[in-house]
């Protein structure tokens, strides 16, 4: 049910940046819960990619090798989506160049940091994928500026309204395209 509410949220984010055949990559799609239904809402052409493999859902996909190295092409894809898997890693810039060089775009759903983020995200991850790297490295909206502006490349950064009173997570998305 969460998964399910969460995959909408991230669909609605994404609408106007999706369209039928585009060419997508999940990075960290996790058990692809969300991919899958971005699939099918959108009718794109998404493969997946994460550290570990401990898919759900049935969606193209290829184990990374390198927790900062994209096993694709350059231009492999149109797009690249990160949902809620940047403060995963230890180096986001590294990542971010990775996904600059495959795709022209990218498109970020993102906990902000606060302390709810961190206990949320800690339990899931000692608990339910204690494989899981978690060294949560959560960038406030100044820190991804300076990491994007650091980039040269063009920007939009959305501070989201939680979605009900109550709902403890606070999410951001960002928008990035390559400069031509």
């Amino acid at each position: 049910m969460l998964t399910k509410f969460r995959a909408k949220m991230i669909a609605k984010l994404y609408a106007p940046h999706m369209r039928a055949g585009l060419r997508v990559l999940d990075v960290g799609c996790g058990n692809a819960v969300v991919s899958k239904y971005l699939i099918d809402k959108f009718g794109i052409t998404l493969e997946g990619t994460d550290i570990l493999e401990y898919l759900e859902e049935q969606i193209c996909f290829k184990k990374m090798d390198k927790p900062n190295v994209l096993p694709y092409a350059d231009g492999s894809f149109d797009t690249v989506m990160f949902n809620d898997v940047l403060h995963h890693t230890e180096n986001i810039e590294a990542l971010l160049r990775e996904a600059l060089r495959v795709a022209s775009k990218i498109l970020i759903f993102e906990m902000g940091p606060s302390g709810w983020a961190r206990f949320v995200d800690r339990f899931a991850n000692v608990f339910i994928h204690k494989d899981m790297p978690v060294p949560l490295n959560f960038l406030n909206k100044q820190e991804w500026v300076e990491l994007l502006a650091e980039l040269n490349c063009k920007f939009q950064i959305e501070e989201m309204r939680r979605p009900f009173f109550g709902y403890p997570l606070k999410h951001c998305f960002i928008c990035v395209e390559r400069k031509v």
